[in-house]
């Protein structure tokens, strides 16, 4: 289920994913996150994974600006992230 803008994705209901992301490649947001000013469609790093066996696993991720500066660091539910089309 895709979360529609404004909507936060952080409570959503989920299931274990086939596939997992690489660690160090881009990803994009699924849904907005607004207490990080973050946006569906954000391209976002991924740089750690957390492994939730009661829930949902997760990964850190970083948001970085045109200038290359980092804006946000957080940690977001595997079902908040889509992988990119390289």
């Amino acid at each position: 289920m895709h979360q529609t803008a404004g909507e936060s994705c952080l409570n959503a209901q989920f299931q274990k994913p086939a596939i997992a992301f690489e660690l160090f490649n881009d990803a994009v947001l699924n849904c907005d996150i607004p207490n990080h000013d973050l946006c569906r469609g954000d391209v976002v790093k991924l740089m750690d994974y957390h492994a939730v066996p009661d829930g949902e696993d997760g990964y850190g991720i970083e948001v970085i600006n045109t200038s290359s500066e980092t804006i946000a660091l957080t940690a977001v539910p595997v079902s908040a992230l889509l992988l990119t089309t390289s």
